[in-house]
């Protein structure tokens, strides 16, 4: 459950929800426990912990959505 959470923070609320389709789901890439460092190692490299599908894990107030100042009308082409 772990790496679940850091990949969706919100998976339980998700799950209590019926919202499953919402839920990020970890891929098990192991990129959270390989970067996962000593405060020396993150001090000298800039290392930390990191999740592939989660970009914004630990950094929250730098990824806040905010609302745009006007709404646009947009096309995604060649999404998955």
């Amino acid at each position: 459950m772990g790496r679940a959470l850091l990949a969706d923070p919100e998976l339980p609320n998700k799950a209590r929800e019926g919202k499953l389709e919402d839920i990020r789901r970890c891929i098990y890439c192991n990129n959270c426990r390989l970067r996962h460092a000593t405060k020396e190692l993150i001090e000298e490299r800039g290392a930390g912990l990191a999740c592939t599908v989660n970009p914004e894990l630990l950094r929250e107030k730098e990824y806040e959505i905010k609302v745009a100042p006007r709404s646009k009308t947009v096309m995604v082409i060649g999404g998955a």
